[in-house]
């Protein structure tokens, strides 16, 4: 199957839609493609960042991919998910969450303080000018 028009790989910008959300005390910015750049090869995965404010710095924290496979080999984490180009989970810890958004607001709510599983990288810290 052949790409979209629009889809040019690593040459094409892609545009994302984020949105705010709020679970309890936690605020998380969902990030997903825009629906117009999603090309027949691409997925639209969403992105997941519990965020972190003060005064004029925002810091957008990820998962950490390497305890997400792990937690998930040792049933610590029991969520629906596939592996990233089929690869078994001893060769790749990209694990794509597939589990429905009711487990996965379970999730996030369990994990979100854990430093473990959500681990700050200082290249998602934005101040602002």
């Amino acid at each position: 199957m052949a790409p979209a028009p629009n889809c040019k790989g690593e040459e094409k910008t892609t545009k994302y839609e984020g949105h705010l959300v709020k679970l309890d005390n936690h605020r998380f910015l969902d990030v997903a493609p825009d629906s117009a750049e999603v090309c027949e090869l691409c997925l639209p995965l969403h992105s997941f960042f519990p965020i972190s404010q003060e005064n004029d710095t925002l810091a957008l924290i990820p998962l950490n991919d390497e305890w997400l496979s792990a937690a998930i080999v040792q049933n610590k984490v029991r969520l629906a998910h596939i592996y990233q180009d089929n690869y078994p989970r001893e060769v790749t810890n990209d694990a794509a969450l597939t589990a429905s958004s009711k487990d996965l607001k379970a999730f996030v709510r369990k994990y979100a303080d854990d430093k473990a599983a959500f681990k700050p990288d200082p290249n998602l810290v934005f101040k602002r000018k």
